[in-house]
């Protein structure tokens, strides 16, 4: 588990300051995590329990953001656990859960969906882009019947149905799909699903692509930058360690600088400055918030927003002392930050101490809606 991490949208991951829990922290200086030992104050086991509840009551919670964050952040802890819960969501009032389940039912193969999911893609009223989500679930299930659609799809006016179609080509990673999306990209207007579309390219091995992403992460628009840098996470391309490094140090916005730390550590760079931030960041978002915009008003929902990804990139960083510090979240408020906090103590929890219902799980690893 503590290998597997969600790959969280833009669009998905968009309270209170927190007094800090275990260790205290020095965010003048340089934290080394080697200069005084660090020991975990929360039993282990009661929170990988409670987050596991957590994330199984967030999955029919009242609030469709935190539905849809509890399908992605299960189909990556519990996989095929909560296999049930992705069925049920499947029909859900609210398009960003419906894709979300979809894509998590592909990314843990959960077997028994496959006949609601034929039935889904035969409905006539099942729209597009809602069924990109469920050919990429078909696909990971064995039927590709369905795949053809996708090259129809890429050329459709609704700018979310090319961008999740992009976004599911990539994840199917058939080579044949590098030629349309490379000629959809020459005509491409809109920012965002051109990135979708570079990183999907990128994903199935052109290397322009990858060198390209990190143009994106130097663009003035803070969303774009969070999806190139996540798509350089999980790709590596040459020169992305450095750019996240840069970004990390440089960057003026908050939430650029958390989602490098997160990406740092996904490739397997965790430093104790990236962790030190993270850990402000989930104890300290509008202190942080208010200095880089300090004329500015923040929403409660901005100083969520920073706690939620915190949350996320700690998950990523692999020091389970974090869980200190994410376990209070676990109360939180707000549903996205529970999730969040839930999913990266699973994440972090020893192998001994993971809830059996993964057990059989087979899984290698969502833009949503419908």
């Amino acid at each position: 588990m503590k290998n597997g991490m969600v790959q969280l949208s833009a669009a998905l991951w968009v309270v209170a300051w927190l007094a800090p829990v275990g260790c205290q922290w020095d965010w003048d200086n340089k934290w080394d995590w080697d200069r005084e030992p660090a020991v975990l104050t929360v039993d282990v086991s009661h929170a990988v329990e409670k987050s596991e509840a957590v994330l199984r009551a967030a999955a029919e919670d009242e609030d469709p953001f935190t539905r849809a964050h509890a399908m992605e952040a299960l189909g990556q802890t519990l996989a095929q656990g909560a296999g049930d819960l992705y069925v049920k969501a499947l029909d859900d009032p609210e398009p960003s859960v419906r894709f979300a389940a979809a894509m998590a039912i592909g990314d843990s193969q959960y077997a028994p969906a496959k006949p609601h999911l034929v039935e889904l893609m035969e409905d006539p009223a099942t729209r597009d882009v809602f069924q990109c989500a469920l050919i990429y679930a078909l696909h990971r299930l064995g039927e590709t019947g369905y795949n053809r659609k996708l090259g129809v799809f890429l050329w459709e006016p609704d700018k979310r149905l090319r961008a999740n179609t992009a976004l599911v080509m990539g994840k199917i990673g058939h080579p044949s799909a590098i030629e349309p999306l490379k000629k959809l990209l020459v005509d491409e207007q809109d920012p965002m699903v051109e990135v979708n579309i570079i990183e999907s390219l990128a994903s199935l091995g052109d290397v322009a692509a990858g060198m390209r992403l990190q143009g994106y992460c130097r663009t003035p628009y803070v969303d774009q930058q969070l999806l190139a840098i996540r798509a350089l996470a999980r790709l590596r391309p040459e020169g992305a360690e450095q750019e996240l490094s840069d970004k990390l140090k440089d960057s003026d916005w908050p939430r650029i600088r958390v989602a490098a730390a997160g990406g740092l550590g996904r490739m397997g760079q965790a430093t104790s400055e990236a962790y030190a931030y993270c850990i402000k960041a989930l104890q300290q978002p509008g202190e942080l918030l208010a200095k880089a915009y300090p004329e500015a008003t923040i929403p409660e929902s901005h100083v969520a927003s920073l706690q939620q990804m915190a949350a996320v990139a700690l998950g990523w960083l692999g020091q389970d002392i974090a869980i200190n510090d994410l376990y209070p979240l676990l109360d939180s408020p707000r549903g996205p930050v529970r999730v969040a906090s839930a999913m990266s103590i699973l994440l972090l929890a020893p192998e001994g101490e993971l809830p059996h219902a993964d057990a059989d799980a087979d899984a290698d690893g969502p833009d949503s809606s419908d």
